[in-house]
């Protein structure tokens, strides 16, 4: 490799060994890049495999099986053998696996990807695309937004904005929030105070500065430091992991063989700095999982910092502490906006996978799935993994994880992105639960600003909509908004512990 290029792929943060690493293995002539999964058909919820978490819970367990599963964790938890059928099974209602799953506290912990900075976040041309006539209507909006966070890590963006414009908490303030909320609950249940790490995240050498100043001002947020000091837990310093970013590489207009993008901008010798994918994690957070065991951990979730739906749930971890499965997704039913990520299919082989929509999975075939009145899972990029699993298998999965090559046509030119899918591990997995989930409730993503203002409703969304009420997002939005004031409610309750 050219030293000149090696020196600016250096000063860019760009790794040069997994850069020269990912051009040998997309020019090898066996690579084969996003392959369309030979899909079988369309789940549905059976509550063994996919479990609908979206509606009143009766989840049915082996009562011996789970029993015995809790022992080896704790023995602070009891199940009512007076419940046992005569099959041997126990049935929990979700206020019962709640409860379990408070009391598992102690052995969970959260993950954050972080990814690199919010480049589709504050991309024109993905924003303009999303809903011209509304973007157009709130164009200034936008570019006061973009402005503001084009150099950013996503996570410390406004989750959402007021009616009035202001800017609301970060996306990360939130997540912290409802651990610490969570933790307080379990310090009054139980009276203990030792829950380890709650939180861990992956960053990348692009903004891993940014976000260490960024966590030392949250220390004296409004809605953390109170709560922090109750607690007695140091939320804001996470167990963190760096990832290295690599670079764009050639449009595949330019021809098959593949090699590093230096036009970045129009300007020529320019390169573009790049995460190669959340799924990169299981290599960039290795260390930090295997640490997280021998702390005590046996359950963490893993998502995305711009889903404000994206925190623990009790239910899920009882039932994957009970259950004894491998890992567990969430995945809700699919809507218009929901038009980047993987859907849940059955392959060839009978097994059910996730596969991005446009990378492994062609748009035409969903749309037609859909207009048949088939109801799409769309993976809301959240996993609960049995860390002791994800351990032991770690170096398998970090080599089987495929990696896939998209071209892109951003602000910053035509190129082409290799990622790994953190989601594609589900083709990799025998034992695992899908969660079917309020989307409203587990799913309110920004990978856009457009879907931030659609989520927040602010004023000028508002206006609009209020002139345009049959744009199939109005609705959508409306749900959105409900759902955003739930968690205000429910699970960030704001006001009960600020005083």
């Amino acid at each position: 490799m050219d030293k000149v290029l090696v020196s600016e792929m250096e000063k860019n943060n760009i790794d040069p060994e997994i850069t020269n690493k990912i051009l040998k293995t997309i020019n090898a002539p066996n690579f084969v890049n996003n392959k369309s999964a030979k899909v079988k058909g369309i789940p549905s919820a059976d509550n063994k495999i996919i479990v609908d978490l979206s509606r009143e819970i009766k989840w049915e367990v082996n009562y011996e099986q789970a029993k015995e599963r809790l022992s080896k964790l704790t023995d602070t938890i009891t199940l009512d053998g007076k419940k046992i059928s005569k099959n041997g099974t126990i049935t929990l209602n979700r206020e019962e696996l709640e409860n379990i799953g408070l009391n598992l506290l102690p052995f969970t912990s959260l993950g954050i990807l972080n990814g690199g900075s919010a480049t589709s976040y504050v991309d024109y041309k993905k924003n303009s695309l999303y809903n011209k006539p509304l973007f157009d209507y709130c164009e200034y909006l936008f570019k006061d937004l973009s402005e503001r966070y084009k150099n950013s890590p996503k996570g410390v963006a406004p989750a959402y904005i007021n009616f009035d414009y202001s800017e609301g908490y970060s996306f990360l303030e939130l997540k912290m929030r409802s651990l610490l909320i969570k933790a307080q609950k379990y310090i009054d249940t139980t009276g203990q105070k030792d829950l380890g790490h709650l939180l861990f995240q992956m960053t990348s050498c692009n903004n891993n500065d940014q976000l260490v100043n960024k966590f030392k001002e949250y220390a004296n947020s409004n809605i953390l430091k109170k709560l922090a000091d109750k607690t007695g837990i140091d939320i804001t310093s996470p167990l963190t992991g760096v990832q290295p970013l690599i670079p764009a590489f050639t449009h595949s207009s330019l021809g098959k063989n593949r090699d590093i993008f230096t036009n970045a901008d129009g300007e020529k010798g320019k390169i573009l700095p790049l995460p190669g994918g959340h799924g990169q994690n299981f290599h960039v957070l290795r260390n930090i999982y295997e640490t997280l065991y021998k702390e005590g951990k046996r359950f963490v979730y893993l998502g995305n910092v711009d889903n404000i739906g994206f925190n623990i749930d009790f239910a899920e971890v009882a039932i994957l502490a009970l259950s004894g499965k491998e890992a567990a997704f969430d995945f809700s039913f699919k809507t218009p906006v929901d038009v980047k990520g993987g859907i849940l299919v059955y392959d060839e082989n009978d097994r059910l996978t996730c596969e991005d929509i446009g990378l492994a999975i062609p748009l035409d075939f969903v749309q037609e799935e859909e207009k048949k009145g088939k109801s799409i899972l769309f993976n809301c990029a959240t996993g609960l993994f049995n860390l002791e699993y994800l351990v032991k298998n770690i170096e398998r999965i970090i080599e089987s994880l495929p990696l896939r090559l998209s071209d892109q046509e951003k602000d910053a030119g035509k190129y082409s992105q290799a990622e790994q899918t953190t989601w594609e591990i589900i083709g990799l997995l025998d034992d695992f639960i899908i969660f079917g989930v309020d989307k409203y409730k587990r799913f309110l993503a920004s990978k856009l600003i457009m879907e931030n203002l659609l989520i927040s409703r602010t004023g000028r969304i508002f206006s609009y909509f209020e002139q345009n009420k049959n744009d199939p997002m109005n609705s959508i939005s409306i749900k959105m908004r409900k759902g955003l004031d739930n968690i205000f409610d429910k699970e960030m309750q704001f006001g009960i512990f600020d005083n």
